[in-house]
């Protein structure tokens, strides 16, 4: 009787073993943005990110794409946000999609690009960016998010930049007068 139970026991764990595995790779070849997800939600960033770019690689889908940008912002990785975030805003779906998310989320994906590339060396492409990117001049957008990268890391030469550029923006607004009179302070 004892054997029987044991044998049991054994046989049931293989076999809920083997579902398992069976189900894990099932879903890792055919619906990878579930794992993702799972793996986005306990906060474990190189499985989350290697299943959200496994789904976008295998959909090719917008959408996709932003979870892979938004996962590749909010882990902090500079190299796939530049890549994956620079695709997304090229992407000809872009406009459509973030049309009914506002400016706001556009300046949150276009200023992380921004900071990314400043921070990993290439401050005039993120300079370009951020002013080709930046239409209303409002309190979060990308500019103002170099302005305070370079004021942290005394960056002069790139707050004269930027400074330069808001001095040549058409029809400024109080908020790019203020900027100008505190890069002006940051720079003195």
């Amino acid at each position: 009787m004892k054997k029987l139970i044991v044998k049991t026991v054994a046989i049931t764990l293989a076999l809920l073993t083997v579902v398992f595995v069976g189900g894990y790779l099932i879903c890792a070849t055919f619906a990878p943005q579930v794992l993702g997800n799972v793996y986005f939600n306990t906060q474990s960033e190189k499985l989350s990110l290697k299943y959200s770019e496994k789904a976008y690689e295998k959909s090719r889908d917008i959408s996709d794409l932003a979870t892979l940008t938004e996962r590749c912002i909010v882990f902090g990785d500079k190299d796939k946000i530049i890549s994956y975030g620079v695709s997304f805003i090229n992407d000809g779906g872009y406009e459509d999609f973030i049309l009914g998310k506002g400016d706001g989320y556009h300046y949150y994906i276009v200023g992380s690009i921004c900071s990314a590339e400043y921070e990993v060396g290439y401050k005039q492409v993120a300079i370009d960016r951020a002013f080709s990117n930046t239409g209303e001049y409002v309190s979060l957008n990308p500019v103002h998010k170099l302005i305070i990268l370079s004021a942290q890391s005394n960056d002069t030469a790139t707050l004269t930049e930027i400074k330069t550029r808001l001095q040549n923006r058409q029809n400024k607004n109080q908020l790019i007068n203020d900027h100008l009179n505190l890069i002006e302070e940051l720079i003195n």
